[in-house]
């Protein structure tokens, strides 16, 4: 069962499709907030939130903007008036449906804490760059992992 969004994410999930997709502006708008910098924070949390993504794609979906009901029109446009449409507009479009569904995401990010005090007490110096070096390949196949 989803978990149910307070006040303020239903109102970012209301801002956010009606400006477009523009997260800080919806979250200015939506949080006691003032500072452009603590409602872009704001808003990438949201966006990162699971239940506050599903609510935005349920509200586009049900204005009838899935992303199956707008790609054919948009394709029959092209195709069937080329000469009134530029290529530009179309791209705009696109984009913007896509970036409301989440396909274009901020950012991805990964947190990894350790605590090597005890694990790495009794290693002479030799050893210790010796993990370091596979610590260091084990994080990148993470980041490549995360890049895919």
């Amino acid at each position: 069962m989803r978990k149910s969004l307070t006040l303020k994410q239903r109102s970012f999930v209301k801002e956010y499709v009606r400006n477009g997709g523009n997260g800080t502006q919806a979250a200015l708008s939506s949080y006691d907030t003032k500072d452009y910098d603590t409602a872009n924070q704001i808003a990438v949390e949201n966006l990162q939130k699971p239940t506050v993504v599903e609510s935005i794609n349920e509200v586009l979906n049900n204005q009838g903007l899935d992303l199956e009901s707008i790609a054919s029109p948009v394709k029959n446009i092209l195709y069937a008036q080329p000469s009134k449409v530029d290529a530009q507009a179309i791209l705009r479009a696109a984009e913007l449906l896509y970036k409301l569904h989440g396909a274009f995401p901020a950012t991805k990010r990964a947190n990894l804490n350790i605590n090597l005090t005890e694990t790495y007490q009794s290693y002479s110096y030799k050893e210790l760059l010796q993990e370091l070096a596979k610590q260091r390949q084990r994080t990148e196949e993470l980041l490549t992992d995360l890049k895919e």
